[in-house]
């Protein structure tokens, strides 16, 4: 594919696909490669404790599946690992999930609750209103409250949090 527009940020060229334009652009008018967009959803999710994400279903090969990604984790727990992922916009900024949890919603009917470990190495929850939307409200949970440590918990079991990975988000924020 032919390139379409320069990224403000690095400079590199946009690559358009055959449904997209190959980067987005920001209030100002500014274009940036998919790359830089997780980049900038990246830091703001640091800062701000927010974002809107979008869930959706992992393609699992057969190899994940033969090695115990959709197992229920521990007694009682029931939620299912990594079938699930929230991502942004282009897919240059993935986390996967423990959940989804479905429950009911007064006005939407339905309601999809997920829980994974953002890029500040904390616990994140997001949730999705009703079926016909991929849209996922997330926020980083309180650091010492019970469903931060249970998710803690989960990812430190299934390899996602690991105490380098930790170290390594710590001495990023003190930079």
């Amino acid at each position: 594919m032919a390139a379409s527009a320069v990224c403000d940020q690095c400079g590199q060229a946009c690559v358009k696909g055959d449904i997209t334009t190959g980067y987005g652009i920001d209030e100002d008018g500014n274009r940036f490669c998919f790359r830089c967009c997780g980049v900038q959803d990246r830091e703001s999710m640091v800062e701000t404790g927010r974002a809107v994400l979008y869930l959706a279903k992992r393609n699992l090969s057969d190899g994940e599946l033969a090695h115990g990604l959709m197992f229920s984790v521990g007694p009682g727990l029931g939620r299912r690992i990594g079938t699930h992922e929230v991502t942004n916009w282009p897919g240059s900024l993935r986390f996967r999930t423990w959940g989804p949890t479905k429950g009911s919603h007064n006005i939407a009917g339905s309601r999809y609750d997920v829980w994974f470990i953002g890029p500040d190495a904390e616990a994140w929850w997001g949730v999705q209103y009703g079926d016909w939307t991929q849209i996922c409200h997330c926020k980083r949970l309180k650091s010492n409250g019970d469903a931060a440590q249970d998710v803690k918990r989960w990812a430190r079991r299934v390899g996602l949090l690991t105490d380098r990975l930790q170290s390594k988000v710590a001495a990023r924020v003190r930079a």
